[in-house]
């Protein structure tokens, strides 16, 4: 699988799994809709760092991961006003 392809399942699976949250937050699954929502961020974050063919299974990883990218190859992409604490909720 090419790096865009994968790049490309992996926002799907993100887009699937934010409109899975939404569900589950309009039927009063608000534990749940926050762990799926979680999830998406988390998937479109390697959706990204797929296209640099970069990749972590870990979570710290992924952060660390995108942290680099963001800030080598891409720069506009996470405004400079967030900080990291709040690096992967640019997603929702």
């Amino acid at each position: 699988m090419s790096a865009k392809d994968l790049a490309k399942y992996r926002y799907e699976m993100a887009v699937e799994k934010l409109k899975a949250a939404k569900v589950l937050e309009e039927n009063g699954f608000y534990k749940d809709s926050i762990s799926r929502s979680y999830y998406a961020i988390f998937t479109g974050a390697r959706s990204l760092l797929a296209l640099e063919k970069k990749d972590s299974t870990k979570h710290s990883g992924i952060i660390s991961l995108f942290r680099g990218w963001n800030k080598i190859s891409h720069p506009f992409i996470i405004p400079k006003m967030f900080n990291n604490n709040h690096l992967l909720l640019y997603f929702i």
